[in-house]
This record gives structure tokens, sequence and C-alpha cells, in this order.
């Protein structure tokens, strides 16, 4: 099925979730909270993990594209802003409002994706993993990737993640060519 253009500026929502607070202990565990974290994992004088409030845009895809005639099995969720007005209560009612701003068809969905095998594959060196896939992107670019190379490649993404628990960095690389 072929995508519905015209659903761009649509809205989507509110979408709503009720949570109480085993919903944000058991999240907190899930993303790693541990003794040093109890505010985030003990009942008394309990805190809510901000990021716990992304939960309640996961029916963003489902909704856009049910909207817009998009393959649901082919759907990638693009960026999301996150709004806070006041602190998280340990239960309540998240609400959740968006609209359709962009929508890019990737035609028959043959996008290349870790052509030289993952990070794994190197070892997954730490602090270096990033770098190493620069390096993948460098190579790709001025044709150098040997059996791997892909045909004229113009665009590259990389995304790294890092440190612990509530303290993590992300990191999103976009690379091209100049003139292309």
């Amino acid at each position: 099925m072929a995508l519905n253009l015209d659903t761009i500026g649509n809205k989507i929502g509110p979408i709503t979730k009720d949570y109480s607070w085993k919903d944000v202990v058991l999240y907190a565990l899930g993303v790693g909270a541990g003794f040093e974290d109890l505010e985030y994992c003990y009942e008394d004088r309990l805190k809510v993990i901000p990021i716990f409030s992304i939960g309640s845009s996961f029916d963003f895809p489902a909704a856009v594209g049910m909207d817009s005639g998009a393959n649901l099995a082919g759907i990638l969720h693009g960026e999301q802003d996150i709004i806070f007005h006041d602190t998280i209560p340990v239960e309540g009612i998240l609400t959740s409002e968006g609209t359709i701003t962009h929508m890019y068809d990737k035609g028959d969905g043959k996008v290349p994706c870790q052509v030289d095998g993952g990070l794994k594959c190197f070892g997954h060196p730490i602090g270096a993993s990033g770098l190493r896939m620069i390096y993948e992107m460098y190579l790709q670019f001025h044709g150098r990737a040997g059996e791997r190379q892909l045909e004229e490649p113009r665009v590259d993404l990389t995304h790294n993640l890092g440190g612990f628990p509530f303290m993590n960095i992300s990191c999103i690389s976009i690379l091209g060519k100049y003139g292309v």
C-alpha cells in the first residue's frame, strides 16, 4: 500500500496510559537501577526516572501507520521531543500528543546496515566503538571497503550510546558526500 502523504500535518492523540508506582519501579529496574539508585526502586520517597515518560509514545508509530497507510512492519520512528512541565508523579496518567511532520518512503526497504559485520566482529572495544563506525563510513565514502564496498554510498549514519544507567550519552553522526 502506498503512503498517504496527505496525512503530513495530522495530529495524533491524545494517547493516555495509566500507571502506578509498581510500573515506575519495574521500569527503573529494567533500565538498570540497583542498590545505589534506591530512590528509583524503593517505595519510600520514590522518584520517577524522567525517561519513564517515553513509554507513553510507543503507540505513536501504530497510530501513524493506521493514519498514513504505512506498513507497520517497515515503519521506523525517527524522532520525538519530550517537554516536562513538572516532576513526574509516582502514579497517574501519561498523555502524549503529536503531529506527523515528515514521512520518507524507503522504497523496497533495502537499506544497508552494518556491512562490516557490526562492532562485535571487531571485539566491541569500549570507547573506540564509535570511532570504528566512523572509520567504516570513511572507507565506504572513499571506495576502500574492499569486498563489503557499497555501490555509490551518499549518506551514512552512526548511533552510539555510552555511560551507565541514568548518566547516558547518545551521539548520532550523519555524514555524506559533498555535492552528491
